[in-house]
């Protein structure tokens, strides 16, 4: 169903923001003080950061096995795998 596909997209967007803005590598990534030193949603450093592993400085860094947890494209893609690879189990096989 394209309404519980798009939801868990959501849940997963959240979980990897979450994370990004906890862990230490990464914080202040989504999270960012504006001029009154007072943290706002950074929307520009975000898409900054989604598109970071294809650019020249990206690519060398971003696709080492140790990165892939804060490699928006692989985090999406391996966790939209997981929850389709169960979709089609739990719909088709039990």
């Amino acid at each position: 169903m394209l309404s519980r596909d798009i939801f868990v997209f959501g849940i997963i967007n959240i979980g990897y923001f979450t994370y990004l803005e906890m862990n230490p590598r990464t914080n202040g990534i989504v999270l960012r003080p504006n001029a009154e030193n007072k943290k706002i949603l950074s929307i520009g450093s975000i898409k900054n950061f989604i598109a970071f592993p294809f650019t020249t400085a990206g690519l060398p860094i971003m696709w080492k096995p140790e990165n892939w947890d804060i490699n928006y494209t692989v985090v999406m893609a391996m966790s939209f795998g997981i929850y389709k690879f169960n979709d089609f189990l739990f719909n088709h096989l039990f």
